[in-house]
């Protein structure tokens, strides 16, 4: 998956916590999917073969924290499976 596409997951992502605003730190929260999405944009590497290196991490891209890392890194190496059921009840 491409640097691009993740980000467009990343900007969904952060959009639907705006709209839904069902976590009490959901602003936190989309601001960092809106960081982590405004760096991988620019990033030069692919964040897919970073993720599945072992001796990387995806805090090596800038913008990218550790607990945004920690959930996303397993998404990679399952070819990135979200949740059909949580996205599909959104508006």
């Amino acid at each position: 998956m491409e640097n691009r596409e993740i980000a467009a997951i990343f900007e969904e992502i952060s959009n639907l916590m705006k709209i839904t605003q069902e976590d009490p730190k959901w602003s936190f929260k989309a601001a960092a999917y809106d960081r982590a999405r405004r760096s991988l944009e620019g990033f030069h590497e692919r964040a897919e073969d970073l993720a599945r290196d072992p001796q990387r991490k995806l805090t090596e891209i800038p913008g990218v924290g550790e607990d945004l890392a920690g959930r996303k890194s397993g998404c990679f190496r399952r070819s990135w499976g979200l949740n059909p059921s949580r996205i599909s009840k959104r508006p």
